[in-house]
């Protein structure tokens, strides 16, 4: 529950079978910005800040600002932004064919 509050890991869904508009669905609508909290759980990070507290810090800077980021971008396709961009590329994706029907 953390790690999908904090942003480190996104919560949505993608469902090809609804319509264009519809497919992509971020259920985490919101995060919250202290990450601190949940990386002091993970092992990894409390070995790091003891060992390189500027290091660590400078890491949860980054991640910080890259949660963000991600969160962003993913609610931008939530809020159907990119759709008209998605159906192109999956026209670009489909083979064309010639004048004899041959891909």
């Amino acid at each position: 529950k953390m790690a999908v509050e904090t942003g480190y890991w996104s919560l949505y869904r993608f469902d090809p079978a609804l319509d264009q508009d519809t497919r992509f669905q971020l259920d985490s609508k919101k995060i919250k910005p202290d990450i601190e909290k949940f990386l002091s759980r993970e092992n990894r990070f409390g070995i790091l800040k003891r060992s390189c507290p500027k290091q660590a810090e400078d890491l949860q800077h980054s991640l910080t600002a890259k949660y963000q980021e991600r969160h962003r971008r993913l609610k931008e396709m939530a809020d159907h932004t990119f759709g008209s961009q998605i159906q192109k590329l999956q026209t670009g994706m489909m083979p064309t064919e010639d004048e004899n029907g041959v891909p």
